[in-house]
């Protein structure tokens, strides 16, 4: 479990993703602010393809005492609060601080090979 402006969050970290998630119940129950998303992408899930509009911009995630902002796309799903892709840990601004592991992120660390640079 992971802090999420300020929320206890089951977070995925999901270095198969492209782009990272949040989901809209999370959304709902945290109030988190959302915008219109500037294009519409298609995201396929278990749920089947799910046309996505919204994301909430500039979201604050704790890992390890460290503050990681990210943009989420507004995704519904079940179980799963928030998925991080690779669109989030190839971040200019955070990949030199984190570093994809078998067991998830570890802070503070080298970027991994895969994110490219």
């Amino acid at each position: 479990m992971y802090l999420i402006n300020g929320a206890i969050a089951l977070v995925l970290f999901d270095s198969g993703a492209t782009s990272s998630y949040v989901s809209t119940k999370f959304v709902s129950q945290n109030s988190l602010p959302m915008t219109i998303r500037s294009r519409l992408i298609v995201t396929s899930s278990p749920l089947g393809d799910l046309r996505c509009i919204f994301e909430c911009k500039g979201v604050r995630i704790m890992i390890q005492g460290m503050p990681f902002m990210a943009d989420l796309t507004v995704l519904k799903s079940e179980g799963i609060d928030v998925i991080l892709g690779m669109d989030w840990c190839c971040r200019d601004d955070q990949s030199d601080r984190t570093q994809w592991e078998p067991g998830g992120v570890v802070a503070d660390a080298v970027v991994p090979p895969m994110c490219g640079s």
